[in-house]
């Protein structure tokens, strides 16, 4: 597949956003007063690791959220019936105040978690036609249909729209 775009984003681009113009961000070893460094590497050891556990995330939580958004895209461009389109699909989950509600889980675990054991449900379940190695990409139409069904009951959602270029 060719013209695809993943767009992500929320507080932590806007956080990073700065950083990265600053050069911050970079990877490549750099000297300062006859020392080398990597400026991501200082970054990073400076910040807190996300929170893992029942009672962190509950403590978190406890102290207040500034902001709990973000967002998530795909785009791809082609043509269809002889027209350039692009499709966009976005995804829409419960954010973190919400998911630590339904599963005392931040929202990247309950996203990822509960997408993880959908796949593994429909092991359970009997509903691949296939056998062997298993990726996503190797789904039927029917197949991902069911997969996005079982997504929506845990309240993730794709909506697709296809717009003309």
């Amino acid at each position: 597949m060719k013209n695809i775009n993943f767009k992500y984003g929320g507080v932590g681009i806007e956080f990073s956003t700065p950083l990265y113009r600053a050069g911050l961000l970079s990877r490549e070893e750099e000297t300062y007063k006859g020392h080398t460094f990597i400026p991501f590497d200082v970054i990073v050891s400076h910040l807190p690791p996300a929170p893992k556990y029942h009672d962190e995330i509950k403590e978190i939580l406890d102290e207040g959220l500034v902001r709990d958004e973000g967002a998530f895209v795909v785009e791809a461009t082609g043509t269809k019936d002889g027209k350039k389109v692009m499709v966009e699909t976005y995804l829409y989950a419960p954010g973190c105040v919400e998911s630590f509600e339904k599963a005392g889980l931040t929202g990247e675990q309950y996203l990822t978690g509960q997408c993880g054991s959908l796949f593994t449900k429909m092991f359970v379940n009997d509903d691949y036609d296939q056998t062997g190695l298993l990726s996503s990409d190797m789904l039927t139409y029917e197949e991902c249909d069911k997969y996005i069904d079982y997504a929506a009951k845990l309240d993730i959602k794709l909506e697709t729209e296809v717009k003309p270029l």
